[in-house]
């Protein structure tokens, strides 16, 4: 129970079906570690799955409806915090969406915007109106991308998450002295909805294949193993840490490019150690 009697905000934290996205893993590992939560999203009926799967296995949580770009959904979801629960200790944002994979010279500028909008703007909103009131032992994290610092056929994503980063760093100065911390837990390819929706199964089955065999452990990310890093900055277990992003990527961008274009097997790989 390291989070026995913190509060927790966590946007984008709405699910649906079997797979589960970083929002709603988070929203259960947080949970199970005795935070109080509120799930933002702007689906009801989403936010509402969490919720329920929480509140079932004896957590407490709560539902606030709403775009996280429009300052008004930042403002009561904190204050929803408040009324529920008396406090705020964690928020966690990652609410986010992809865009569309155009060139620069294809991209749309109220497209652009609305990736920013939803991505940055949002977590800029979230944190404004959620540092005001939160003391000190506090932890924000921000949800980045791999993205940011590769190359990309989502530029507006990838402009997103590298304003993600920057963001983190900032305001870990900002608030060192307050006690708040500020951390960017900074995911590779995931096998996730934001990923899974609307391919076919053809294609996701080679997308997950080729996602396997680029990274240096031959194993598919999850949304998951991203909640772990997540639940890691909420707890003091990272007391002494701030402005730090964590990669969660099995390795990829460390990985070097194999023989010839192709993949290392694990036979090769074994006689090279």
């Amino acid at each position: 129970m390291r989070l026995e009697d913190r509060v927790a905000i966590v946007t984008g934290g709405g699910g649906q079906g079997t797979l589960f996205g970083v929002g709603r893993a988070a929203c259960h590992l947080l949970s199970r570690e005795g935070a109080k939560l509120i799930v933002v999203d702007q689906s009801e009926a989403a936010a509402a799955v969490t919720v329920d799967e929480v509140v079932s296995q004896g957590g407490l949580a709560a539902v606030v409806v709403g775009d996280v770009s429009d300052a008004d959904t930042s403002r009561r979801a904190t204050e929803r915090a408040y009324e529920l629960y008396g406090g705020l200790n964690i928020l966690v944002n990652s609410a986010a969406i992809i865009g569309p994979a155009v060139d620069a010279d294809d991209t749309d500028a109220s497209g652009w915007d609305q990736v920013m909008a939803v991505n940055a703007r949002g977590a800029m909103l979230m944190a404004k109106h959620s540092v005001r009131h939160m003391p000190k032992g506090s932890s924000i994290i921000n949800i980045g991308s791999i993205s940011a610092f590769r190359s990309s056929t989502r530029m507006a994503y990838a402009a997103s998450k590298g304003a993600i980063a920057s963001m983190t760093v900032v305001m870990a100065a900002q608030y060192g002295l307050a006690g708040i911390r500020v951390n960017c837990v900074i995911p590779g390819l995931l096998w996730a909805p934001m990923v899974a929706r609307g391919i076919s199964d053809a294609t996701s089955e080679a997308l997950r294949k080729d996602s396997r065999e680029a990274n240096l452990l031959h194993e598919e990310g999850t949304a998951w193993d991203v909640a772990q890093a997540i639940l890691f900055f909420a707890s003091e277990d990272s007391r002494w840490i701030t402005g730090q992003g964590l990669i969660v990527d099995g390795g990829v961008t460390v990985a070097q490019p194999a023989p010839e274009g192709g993949q290392y097997s694990s036979k090769s790989l074994a006689a090279t150690r």
